[in-house]
């Protein structure tokens, strides 16, 4: 069982995991993209969609926001966050 396979099983992992690392750097820098546009900017939906796979399209993340690694986040339609 890989470290991420545990950790989202709710299992003690290994957080300094190569895979782990990787996918939280990834997620640091889809942030910082996601954190420096409004909700209205040009690029915004994009962002959350790359940062946030599973997340509805209608969703609105207000930035700032912080996650440690974005992809395993689900949230449904209408789905807003201040």
């Amino acid at each position: 069982m890989t470290e991420k396979e545990k950790m989202l099983a709710g299992e003690p992992f290994e957080t300094m995991d190569r895979q782990l690392a990787e996918e939280r750097r990834l997620a640091s820098e889809r942030l910082g993209r996601l954190n420096a546009l409004s909700i209205d900017a040009e690029g915004y939906r994009k962002a959350v969609t790359e940062l946030m796979p599973n997340a509805a399209a209608d969703c609105l993340v207000r930035p700032p926001f912080h996650c440690d690694y974005g992809s395993n986040i689900e949230v449904g339609n209408n789905f807003f966050a201040n």
